[in-house]
């Protein structure tokens, strides 16, 4: 009896799992997701506001042609926030944009649905968040016929942090059960859309954790 065993499958495969327009879960494996995920009790999203940093996550397709990711976080109803996410094309060093909305659902989830997207919102999770340091966010998706889809991403307050907090959240987690070893590193250096409001913005945040 041929035994099949699932370990890292790449993104291509996935397309035969799944119609998604457009899959959050970048690493591939067995089994269904898990269940044991601890949730936040709540989110502040007046402190959740403001700018974001993607520090590293899970393999993304197209991580490779841009550099200088940034996320903007604008509120504009009790729990609905204006999203806009600016990255720099290596190629010619062009900035692309994409708006859309980000809606908190409850005990730490939101979704985020882009416009001019064909994909549907997708769950994701805050797993851990200092609000002036770093966020981790994580999403999962079972695939058929045994299979499960699985993404993390770190954000942080600053392009680049001290090694403090990025022992900090490697550690949260880790403390979680999850892998470290599959996370790639966003570049973060000489980003000319970041301007000077980085540090004006990380002195005026309280520091609040979870």
């Amino acid at each position: 009896m041929l035994r099949l065993q699932f370990a890292i499958i790449p993104l291509s495969i996935l397309f035969f799992f799944t119609s998604s327009c457009l899959v959050a879960g970048q690493v591939i494996k067995s089994g269904c997701c898990r269940t044991d995920i601890k949730y936040l009790s709540s989110v502040d999203i007046q402190a959740y506001k403001g700018s974001w940093f993607m520090q590293t996550r899970y393999p993304f397709w197209d991580d490779v042609n841009y550099r200088c990711h940034k996320t903007d976080y604008i509120p504009a109803r009790s729990n609905v926030h204006m999203v806009s996410d600016t990255r720099i094309k290596k190629e010619d060093e062009s900035e692309i944009v994409r708006t859309g909305r980000l809606t908190f659902l409850q005990d730490g989830q939101f979704t985020i649905e882009y416009d001019n997207a064909d994909a549907l919102p997708f769950k994701y999770i805050i797993l851990n968040i200092v609000y002036n340091e770093y966020a981790i966010i994580y999403t999962c998706e079972d695939l058929p016929p045994s299979l499960h889809a699985e993404y993390v991403w770190i954000q942080t307050r600053v392009p680049n942090p001290s090694q403090e907090v990025k022992n900090a959240y490697m550690a949260a987690l880790n403390k979680q059960g999850f892998s470290t070893k599959d996370l790639v590193p966003i570049c973060q250096k000489n980003c000319p859309n970041y301007g000077k409001s980085v540090e004006q913005h990380q002195s005026k945040r309280q520091r609040k954790s979870f």
